[in-house]
């Protein structure tokens, strides 16, 4: 069954959220948070965003942000294609 399409306003704030699969680590150390905040940054001058909160866990993430111009969904498939084309995750291989 297909999911509907979430709703999205302009200037409407959003938590968002994203898990590792199985629970499995997004990161490993402060270097992948790090990295994953420059990936943030390098998006936000694309895609316009606000972020007043955030919380970089373990094996998850949250968001409380509000995006200007561009869909929450669009957003996230860009920063997760950003994520999986550098190299966060690689630290885990390294070991």
């Amino acid at each position: 069954m297909v999911r509907k399409n979430r709703v999205w306003l302009p200037g409407a704030k959003y938590h968002i959220t994203r898990r590792g699969i199985r629970q499995y680590p997004l990161f490993h150390d402060d270097y992948d948070r790090m990295q994953y905040m420059k990936l943030l940054t390098e998006t936000k001058e694309l895609y316009p965003f606000h972020l007043p909160a955030y919380c970089l866990m373990t094996s998850h993430i949250h968001f409380q942000m509000e995006l200007v111009e561009t869909t929450t969904s669009y957003f996230m498939k860009t920063c997760i294609q950003s994520m999986l084309n550098t190299s966060i995750n690689v630290t885990a291989f390294e070991k």
